[in-house]
């Protein structure tokens, strides 16, 4: 492989399980967190009682209508296998537990063709469930599980690729001295650190985390409009971004990035006898690229093949305006085959 095609996708490893069901399909689920709002957390104990139900429904649908689907899944485990699609040297690091969940999630990411190092805890592997029946019953329920082991894992510095990529799950941020020394460590092997934010309710409950971590130690971070607004909520400084790039991904409207740069001034020194050297100060810029108008019924998966595609542009040593460009075109070529004209 060439310098710089070659990514490490750290983050949450899930079984991600995705339930169409009909309405009547729907109400015959008796656990009370299918009726609830939102994203809803529960115990391994509660989602496989969850999943025993979906499965008996599956079962007893006529095919092809059978209303679960199981793959590897997680932003960690999205952006490695697109990257893999563009013909990157890709390797997802990720948590599983040693069950039969852990070994369909290790053989998905293989059939993909990305490289899965997984470290098997005694748990119950991650689960990632959405339901969605026709008259817009859609529900998101999780069960981490296993997932939060990868945090603290021991990796030497020569498994990260030397000016490749590093990709962050922006819900380890619970880990932020561990995810400070892997960051130091891909710097050290002159490879680009990027984070995504994952969630909204990742940038709410830990938004200061993220800040300072991005400020620190990323190249480039990415979210979503409602979740750079929740960490951002007021006028933004030069000084709030340090030297990341944020690239804020605004779905069919294309993609954002923000940043910070010196300007043509200089910030004026002491007048005293010890003048300093004068430093030059810094301005916010913003780039924004559209795309082309593209409708389509199911977007999941866009943003981290955006992802995927902006950081091989980056990689490749392109402007930030192509890196854009290059994430947007990846993005609509997946969403396009994800669903078929007809």
């Amino acid at each position: 492989m060439a310098q710089g095609s070659a990514i490490v996708c750290v983050g949450h490893v899930l079984l991600d399980c995705f339930a169409s069901l009909s309405d009547v399909q729907f109400d015959c689920l008796t656990l009370d967190v299918a009726a609830s709002g939102g994203a809803v957390h529960v115990s391994p104990p509660i989602m496989a009682k969850l999943l025993a139900e979906l499965l008996s429904l599956s079962a007893s649908s006529p095919a092809p209508a059978r209303p679960i689907r199981r793959r590897a899944g997680g932003g960690a485990v999205n952006t490695a296998i697109a990257a893999h699609q563009l013909g990157m040297d890709a390797q997802v690091w990720g948590s599983v537990g040693d069950d039969a969940d852990g070994a369909l999630v290790a053989d998905s990411i293989k059939t993909a063709g990305a490289t899965f190092r997984a470290k098997l805890v005694e748990a119950p592997t991650g689960v990632f469930l959405r339901l969605a029946s026709s008259d817009g019953k859609n529900k998101i329920i999780v069960s981490p599980g296993a997932a939060h082991a990868i945090s603290g894992i021991c990796i030497e510095p020569d498994e990260i690729p030397e000016r490749g990529g590093l990709y962050i799950d922006g819900l380890l941020i619970d880990s932020p001295d561990w995810l400070q020394g892997l960051a130091q460590a891909a710097h050290k092997r002159r490879s680009v650190v990027a984070m995504d934010i994952s969630t909204i309710g990742n940038a709410k409950a830990n938004a200061v985390g993220l800040i300072e971590f991005s400020r620190r130690c990323c190249d480039y971070v990415f979210a979503n409009e409602e979740e750079f607004s929740a960490l951002f909520p007021g006028d933004i400084g030069p000084e709030a971004l340090g030297s990341a790039r944020w690239v804020v991904k605004l779905g069919s409207q294309g993609a954002r990035c923000i940043m910070t740069k010196p300007n043509s001034g200089i910030v004026a020194g002491s007048t005293g006898t010890a003048t300093p050297l004068p430093l030059p100060s810094r301005e916010r810029a913003i780039i924004e690229r559209p795309t082309p108008p593209l409708s389509v019924q199911n977007p999941v998966g866009a943003g981290d093949f955006f992802s995927a595609g902006f950081l091989r542009a980056a990689l490749s040593g392109e402007p930030v305006d192509a890196c854009l460009d290059g994430g947007n075109a990846v993005a609509a070529q997946f969403l396009q085959a994800q669903n078929p004209a007809g």
